[in-house]
């Protein structure tokens, strides 16, 4: 299990939102800062990280970077 925390910029909270819930993400929080918008969620392991990036990346003049990626102890 992985705990991830990004930035976005040039992209709305709910483009943001709707990306994470689409790819099935359980429990994740978007919140908007200082015209930034950041997402905290947890996903399964690496190769779904690397999937829901690829789909980030699809979104038009995305400037995505990650703040933290640590591994959650269940």
């Amino acid at each position: 299990m992985l705990k991830v925390k990004i930035e976005c910029r040039n992209v709305g909270c709910e483009k943001i939102a709707k990306c994470l819930a689409r790819f099935g993400t359980p429990n994740f929080k978007v919140w908007l800062y200082d015209g930034r918008v950041f997402a905290y969620f947890k996903l399964r392991s690496v190769s779904d990280l690397n999937e829901l990036t690829r789909r980030f990346k699809r979104i038009k003049n995305i400037e995505l970077n990650f703040h933290r990626i640590e591994k959650a102890w269940l």
